[in-house]
């Protein structure tokens, strides 16, 4: 099913805004793989599907707060929604849907051990690979912006195992950051 999900996924993402979302989502999936080794197809669905709502955006967030909880609560819902109707239409096992609907739905804020872990995942993706460090992103959204942003990611982080891997890269990020 994971493939279907990835064919699914980066279909929408090429007539989007964000068409290249399904990068970050494929280093989300590796950082889950990373932080889980043993993550069963459900938490890798997730992964891969978590940002879905970026895909039906209209325009970027440039004029959105980055933690945002309606921005928030919406980008979740929408994610959640629209990957759940995806795989209940492919017959996959209910119970499997409601968990990666829990996980996709919980990504920003966690709160349970496999939205954690997805949360986790997802700050390390986007440390591994800072888009808003690009210099389009900084002079649409400014340096103080893009440095909230990077906070923000990385003080969502759970677990200690994935606090170790992306400290460094976040202090990197914001040395590279004064650097601009």
């Amino acid at each position: 099913m994971l493939q279907k999900v990835k064919q699914f996924v980066d279909g929408l993402f090429k007539i989007s805004v964000y068409p290249n979302t399904p990068q970050h989502l494929q280093r989300t999936l590796e950082c889950i793989l990373l932080l889980r080794p043993d993550a069963d197809e459900a938490v890798q669905i997730a992964a891969y599907s978590h940002d879905l709502a970026r895909a039906f955006a209209k325009n970027t967030f440039e004029n959105k707060a980055f933690d945002d909880p309606q921005y928030l609560a919406e980008h979740q819902e929408i994610g959640a929604k629209a990957i759940s109707e995806f795989l209940l239409q492919q017959g996959y096992e209910k119970n499997k849907v409601d968990r990666v609907y829990n996980m996709v739905r919980h990504h920003e804020e966690g709160g349970d051990e496999e939205s954690n872990i997805l949360m986790d995942a997802d700050s390390v993706s986007y440390l591994l690979k800072p888009t808003h460090l690009r210099p389009e992103f900084i002079q649409s959204l400014g340096k103080e912006k893009v440095k909230t942003k990077l906070e923000y990611m990385f003080g969502r982080i759970h677990s200690n195992k994935a606090k170790e891997i992306a400290k460094p890269l976040y202090e990197k990020a914001l040395e590279d950051l004064r650097k601009i």
